[in-house]
């Protein structure tokens, strides 16, 4: 590898994604604010019909701003920028479906260290609600609206917008954004793990529709747990998340050591092209410029916040 020093390019790029980011971040505020003073005052984050429509157009106006902003600052052809493209060699979803579900099961064991340590992270989360018509639109904004507007954002402008730094660099910082911009400090293990495996889908498949298949398949799961909770008790849905999340990583350990043993895995690790510039070097370039520096502190400030209101 040269010890070259990270194209302006970069610096210039991980500025305008910082920007469009806290742009997104500030849009959902202000749409929030919004709708709490017209209503009067009362709180948004409950599981009525009404509530769940307000969440819906709040998320989906803050998610617009945020790709649009990113597009215009990048100057991206939304179309041809994101691989809106068949997915190829779709015989290994199985097997990158259990890597995403593995990595939820993963975080949740993160977070029961964390809890056993002493330190309890909770997350504000809707309760899964008891009309059908409420209960649609809830797996409309959870496994629809957010699997599509995520992975358009994400894995699609700035996934694609950093490969040509290097692939693995692109993988590593866009699953770091990912978390950030979720500011939740809960959700960080969940978020930056799903951010690896959702990426490394797109750089696989060749396919935006992989990750976004990938995404729904997590945000069901959680949904289903939520709602075995509700409605048959703790024990029901901790005991389906248990079983699917061991299955999962089971899955994933046998195909990883097949892949191995057989050599596919070395051989596609070996093909990749390889990045000219130090890890260290791209982060630091990719961090360290006022956009990003903002969003950053901005994001980990929401998290901080989050966590004294908890």
């Amino acid at each position: 590898m040269v010890d070259a020093a990270p194209p302006r390019a970069l610096a210039k790029t991980a500025g305008n994604i910082g920007l469009a980011l806290i742009l997104q971040m500030f849009a959902s505020i202000a749409a929030t604010l919004t709708v709490f003073w017209s209503s009067g005052g009362k709180a948004s984050l409950t599981s009525g019909l009404p509530s769940l429509l307000e969440n819906l157009a709040v998320y989906l106006l803050s998610m617009v701003v945020g790709i649009i902003t990113l597009a215009c600052l990048l100057r991206k052809n939304l179309m041809r920028t994101i691989p809106f493209r068949p997915v190829r060699h779709a015989a290994r979803l199985p097997e990158w479906l259990a890597a995403a579900l593995g990595a939820s099961f993963l975080a949740s064991l993160v977070l029961w260290v964390l809890n056993a340590a002493g330190v309890s992270l909770k997350s504000n989360t809707i309760a899964f609600p008891n009309t059908p018509g409420a209960a649609a639109v809830y797996l409309l904004l959870f496994c629809v609206a957010a699997p599509v507007m995520e992975e358009c954002l994400f894995r699609g402008l700035i996934f694609q917008s950093l490969r040509r730094y290097g692939e693995r660099f692109a993988i590593l910082f866009s699953a770091l954004l990912f978390a950030l911009a979720h500011a939740n400090l809960a959700q960080l293990p969940l978020t930056f793990l799903l951010g690896l495996v959702l990426a490394g889908a797109v750089l696989v498949f060749d396919s935006i529709f992989a990750s976004m298949l990938l995404h729904t398949a997590v945000n069901g799961l959680s949904a289903l747990v939520l709602f075995l909770e509700q409605s048959s008790g703790a024990a029901a849905g901790q005991t389906v998340f248990v079983l699917v999340g061991a299955l999962s990583m089971g899955i994933v350990a046998v195909a990883l050591l097949r892949a191995w043993k057989s050599g596919k895995l070395r051989a596609f690790i070996e093909h990749r092209p390889v990045s000219p510039y130090p890890m260290r070097a791209l982060l630091r370039s990719a961090e360290m410029v006022p956009g990003m520096y903002a969003f950053t502190v901005t994001s980990v400030l929401f998290m901080l916040l989050s966590c004294l209101n908890g």
